[in-house]
């Protein structure tokens, strides 16, 4: 990193550590950390970072899911997964938080990688995933709230696959069971990440 980007670390860095951040702080720390990434170590990061500037998008990790499962006629395995679908796992994104963790020197315990996840959950509402070679339509990004209030993070074609999902946060009962078709955003209250739309608060996370 140069002098300056050094600069706007520390800032990062510090909102991070302090657990003040919300998604727009992380909009701005994936633009900045961008470059000194490694795509084989954080892949799924480098395709958020990347995604941020590209709201349709036409390449990357999860255009390349909805793509596979969409040309496989989103096909089921015996133990009940899509066919070359490959979701951000609980130990995955551990991982590569835990590469950013070290490469940036921020301290990310594991409450702020399920914030972290929600800020950018929240963040890739309504992006699009389109086959630009053949004019075609793959997906797009949705989030739905389960019956039992868990989030999840769903690539959508004709059928909802979960990419992600949020399990120290429940939903409030209104929301459950749903889609969440109304604009998201995360904010702060007294230190707390909530996730909410123009008719109220959807979730809280709180620590395992």
């Amino acid at each position: 990193m140069n002098e300056k980007e050094k600069i706007n670390l520390k800032y990062y860095k510090d909102r991070i550590e302090k657990r003040k951040f919300n998604e727009y702080d992380i909009i701005g720390f994936l633009i900045l950390i961008r470059r000194h990434l490694d795509k084989n170590v954080t892949p799924f990061i480098c395709d958020f970072a990347d995604g941020i500037a590209h709201r349709e998008r036409d390449r990357g990790v999860a255009y390349n899911n909805i793509h596979n499962a969409y040309g496989n006629n989103f096909e089921i395995n015996p133990d009940g997964t899509v066919k070359d679908f490959y979701g951000i796992s609980d130990v995955a994104w551990a991982s590569e938080l835990n590469d950013i963790s070290i490469r940036f020197n921020i301290k990310i315990t594991p409450i702020v990688q399920s914030e972290i996840l929600l800020c950018i959950i929240s963040i890739f509402q309504y992006t699009l995933f389109i086959d630009k070679k053949n004019q075609t339509f793959n997906g797009r990004h949705e989030i739905i709230i389960c019956d039992n209030g868990k989030l999840h993070f769903c690539l959508v074609n004709h059928f909802f696959i979960c990419y992600a999902k949020l399990d120290n946060a429940v939903a409030e009962s209104k929301y459950r069971n749903k889609n969440l078709e109304k604009p998201i955003e995360t904010f702060r209250k007294k230190g707390i990440l909530y996730l909410r739309d123009e008719d109220g608060i959807i979730l809280k996370v709180s620590k395992k």
